[in-house]
């Protein structure tokens, strides 16, 4: 319970308010890797909010403890490779990702992270499929704009990898979902 009142205070903005519950929750129970888990992301999200190498830092060395344990891997492998990926490791964050999104049971985020580092490293193609396969988990769930920007996002994948009629489908559904942009009817 008191994890989850942590990942809720971190929602809402409050990150030192939810390392310091999730702190004494560790402090009660220091071999729980959920906590470990929980922890390292909260420091994930102030080093992303606050481009903070000493927040990265501490987010790797909770994630790597934690993976060790109970806590599930799929989100450890995620929010690890989130963290390599955020310290400019690129390759082994990819690496690391692919391994996140072929673990059961799979956390959804390991995905757009997927998505994100293999777009860095021009890897167009595993980008998009990493996008197809979130838009498809997450179906109905997501918002209408977030289905639109997704399906814009992986319409301009697939053109940047090469496949052009995977490209126009997404595209197109990219348009007739409001992402109607002079940028989207250019592409």
């Amino acid at each position: 319970r008191r994890v989850a009142i942590g990942l809720a205070e971190a929602r809402q903005g409050q990150l030192d308010s939810a390392l310091g519950t999730l702190s004494r929750t560790l402090d009660s129970a220091p071999a729980d890797s959920r906590v470990q888990l929980a922890i390292g992301r909260v420091y994930l999200a102030r080093a992303e909010r606050n481009r903070d190498a000493s927040s990265l830092a501490r987010a790797t060395e909770v994630l790597e403890r934690a993976m060790g344990g109970t806590a599930p891997r799929s989100e450890g492998l995620a929010l690890y490779g989130r963290a390599l990926h955020l310290s400019g490791n690129l390759v082994d964050a990819e690496r690391i990702l692919r391994e996140a999104v072929s673990t059961s049971p799979v956390d959804p985020e390991a995905f757009l992270f997927l998505a994100d580092t293999a777009e860095r490293l021009g890897h167009h193609l595993m980008a998009r499929d990493a996008l197809v396969n979130l838009d498809a988990l997450q179906g109905d769930t997501a918002s209408a704009a977030t289905r639109a920007s997704r399906a814009r996002r992986i319409g301009t994948l697939a053109l940047h990898g090469g496949d052009a009629p995977a490209a126009a489908e997404y595209l197109d559904r990219a348009a007739d979902a409001g992402e109607d942009s002079p940028a989207v009817l250019g592409l």
